[in-house]
């Protein structure tokens, strides 16, 4: 189904002022001039306009969880990414001996970001409209284009530049909420790779609280957003998308009584199928099996439930959990959608199970090593 947000004028014109005011590095002067609001008439079409557009064939399709406040802040990340280039382009045209390093630092970022702003567009085109979107993309390309020759920019400004879009290669320099879109569109069709690629944050739990006196430390996707949870067990809540998707990773650690499986306890354990008796009512363990974290035996198990909280919702689990000094740590990764449409949910969760694993590997309990 086409998802279009932006019948209302009003969130129009903030959308558009949110992209117009993030699109550019403001901290070097000569780009001051592009910060100049195109009318909001640009996205004020008709919403029967929506329907009558034909839509585009495009290598890439919308796949990030559209709501307001998440296309809020693509539109951001896609206004960051058409000034960066914008700025490029002119300093290259007015330091012809710093083409070459332009170029460069230009392929650094879309190495980095790989067609960032393809993806980016396919999502706000979903979410604008063809019409309003090719117009909007129009209009902006053209403001920042004719800011160019208003004020020049020294080499020494075009050096620093240069030197911050290298930095922003590297995740540096880049406001987290543009940067979480950055990596969310780039990483949509593989997270694990966000990961693999070293665009990562760390936590650890010192033993307070929830984490029941375990010492934990863990590695998580930069791009995933990490907050409290309201329940008794769980130490910390990562959902993906800057906080605005429909996955999430959770860290827990539970009172296991004084259980302390062994490898052989544990197969017994899966084999009579113990692991059902653990999941909550309206979970289904589709699948599990032995798993272990350096020399902590435990399960992983893959389970799908619907949410007694949110009637119509649907989630699949993918759980790993290992025991120490009769605690149980586990780290779910939950992916949820409608249920009627299971299939998409599921192949959400499959998407990011490689991640999943990764994330449960990078589990460090310090005094293990004690």
């Amino acid at each position: 189904m086409t998802r279009h947000f932006w019948s209302s004028p009003g969130r129009a014109a903030a959308c558009m002022l949110s992209l117009l005011l993030g699109s550019l590095p403001v901290s070097v002067p000569v780009f001051a001039p592009v910060l100049v609001p195109i009318s909001a008439s640009v996205l004020l079409l008709p919403p029967q306009v929506h329907a009558q557009e034909p839509a585009p064939v495009h290598a890439h399709s919308a796949s990030l969880h559209a709501t307001p406040a998440a296309v809020d802040a693509m539109a951001r990340a896609f206004g960051f990414v058409i000034g960066q280039g914008v700025a490029l382009d002119m300093l290259a045209e007015a330091h012809p001996a710093l083409a070459d390093e332009a170029a460069g630092a230009r392929e650094a970022f879309d190495a980095a970001f790989p067609e960032v702003e393809d993806k980016l567009a396919a999502e706000l085109r979903s979410a604008f409209g063809a019409a309003v979107f090719t117009k909007f993309r129009g209009d902006l390309l053209e403001r920042v284009t004719a800011a160019r020759a208003k004020e020049p920019i020294s080499a020494d400004e075009a050096e620093d530049f240069l030197a911050l879009v290298l930095r922003r290669a590297q995740g540096e320099g880049i406001e987290q909420d543009i940067l979480d879109y950055l990596l969310a569109a780039s990483f949509a069709a593989d997270p694990a790779a966000e990961f693999a690629d070293g665009f990562r944050q760390r936590f650890r739990a010192d033993g307070s609280g929830k984490a029941q006196g375990l010492k934990l430390r863990l590695q998580l996707p930069r791009s995933w957003t990490g907050g409290d949870v309201d329940r008794p067990t769980a130490v910390q809540r990562w959902v993906s998308e800057g906080g605005h998707g429909n996955a999430a990773i959770q860290l827990d650690v539970r009172d296991a009584r004084g259980f302390n499986p062994s490898k052989n306890e544990i197969a017994r354990f899966i084999a009579q199928g113990g692991v059902r008796e653990l999941v909550i009512d309206g979970a289904e363990v589709v699948d599990a099996s032995a798993y272990s974290l350096e020399t902590l035996p435990g399960f992983s198990a893959l389970l799908q439930s619907t949410l007694p909280d949110r009637p119509g919702a649907l989630s699949w689990t993918q759980m790993y959990q290992v025991f120490f000094r009769g605690k149980a740590i586990s780290l779910t990764c939950t992916a949820t959608g409608k249920s009627d449409d299971t299939p998409s949910v599921e192949q959400h969760l499959r998407r990011i199970q490689p991640l999943c694993r990764q994330v449960a590997s990078s589990l460090v309990i310090e005094q293990l090593y004690d």
